[in-house]
């Protein structure tokens, strides 16, 4: 409500203003008004202000054009916008920008990255890269001997040796990639035989649906290679990887997931634009825990596994509980990492004297779909 008036008042004159200066405060201002369209607008659910919005991080950006906070908002802005073509442009450019060398490690997440160059060179890159390999292969052995928890542990580049920093090398830049595939990206993302009327039942009914065989098969295929290279798992967490969407997850399969999820069950996904998405990478050998307790600040989520089941020994899927926390939470509350396993644990005691526990088991290409702010956490696993 105090948002909408402010951006109403000053904005025009601001945009005006831009169109003949290069001021740095007007730069300020435009990105100001910006954030505060966005927030008016995403909350209202008002397409002008949105628009208004996206026109003012477009003047801020010719101003500045390396502020990547502004870059980041602005896809945001599209993507709530539902315009998913120039969001994916958007967060594309927001990667290319955003490329720098890595400011912590892993030992687990650079065995990652040299297999995935190793991987790629198998397929045709850059023999060169296998010299790179073999270096992070050599720091990871240095930075995980110790105690059991080395492994994960991430270490602030800074405090590495210059030996260790010269095995490091350009690490953080765009792994080495394969030669692009030549068949054709899939036409469609979804199966075409899935009971939408039925799940769009039980979802309403019970607030999770469970859908087997998601994707069309050439669907999963392509998105398996994809996360098979990993050249775009560029976050690093606790004993596991993200790749996001400013870490250069632009699948084009994502967008058309999005768009069909969407046209296949209107009342589920249509009142909602695609706010986030993300793949996650684990190794059960240094976390077959998975992601702790959380809840999601979004109103539908989608869990789908890619790992095909010939590699899953046991273990994985996925527990929904039915308590969720109380409305209006900062997302730090709910979504982070804990201080330690009692805590943790102690919250998970708490969640099921609260109410009903709903555990998904693991299978290749199934989809959990369930509304967001129900707590939920990964089942221990071994692959």
């Amino acid at each position: 409500r105090r948002a909408t008036p402010l951006v109403r008042e000053h904005l025009p004159a601001a945009l005006d203003a831009a169109q003949s200066s290069d001021d740095a405060m007007l730069a300020d201002r435009l990105v100001t008004l910006a954030d505060l369209a966005h927030i008016a607008g995403a909350c209202g659910n008002d397409a002008a202000l949105l628009r208004q919005s996206i026109a003012a991080y477009d003047a801020h950006l010719r101003l500045s054009p390396s502020n990547t906070s502004a870059m980041r908002m602005r896809a945001e802005t599209l993507l709530r916008s539902r315009d998913l073509s120039g969001a994916f442009q958007a967060f594309r450019a927001l990667y290319d920008a955003s490329l720098a060398a890595s400011s912590e490690v892993a030992p687990f997440q650079l065995l990652h990255d040299a297999e995935v160059a190793e991987d790629a060179v198998r397929l045709g890159a850059d023999p060169t890269a296998l010299a790179t390999a073999a270096a992070w292969r050599d720091l990871a052995a240095q930075l995980g001997a110790g105690d059991e928890e080395a492994a994960t542990r991430r270490v602030a580049v800074s405090s590495l040796s210059a030996s260790q920093r010269a095995l490091l090398g350009s690490h953080g830049w765009p792994l080495p990639s394969p030669p692009p595939a030549s068949e054709a990206p899939p036409e469609r993302a979804l199966r075409q035989s899935i009971d939408w009327g039925g799940a769009v039942a039980e979802y309403s009914a019970k607030r999770c649906v469970v859908l087997d065989d998601l994707l069309s098969p050439a669907a999963l295929h392509a998105l398996q290679a994809y996360t098979r290279h990993g050249a775009h798992f560029r976050t690093l967490r606790r004993g596991y990887l993200g790749c996001f969407p400013a870490d250069g997850m632009t699948h084009p399969l994502v967008q058309s997931l999005a768009a069909e999820l969407a046209a296949a069950a209107p009342s589920i996904f249509g009142p909602h634009p695609l706010a986030l998405w993300w793949i996650f990478k684990y190794d059960s050998a240094v976390n077959p825990s998975g992601i702790g307790i959380h809840a999601d600040p979004a109103a539908v989520n989608i869990n789908l596994w890619l790992t095909d089941d010939d590699a899953h020994h046991e273990g994985g899927g996925l527990a929904i509980y039915e308590h969720v926390p109380p409305l209006e939470q900062p997302t730090q509350n709910v979504n982070r990492e804990y201080e330690s396993r009692a805590a943790e644990a102690a919250l998970r005691e708490t969640l099921l004297r609260a109410g009903r526990v709903t555990r998904v088991e693991y299978r290749c290409n199934r989809a959990a779909i369930f509304v967001s702010d129900q707590y939920h956490e990964s089942l221990p696993f071994s692959f």
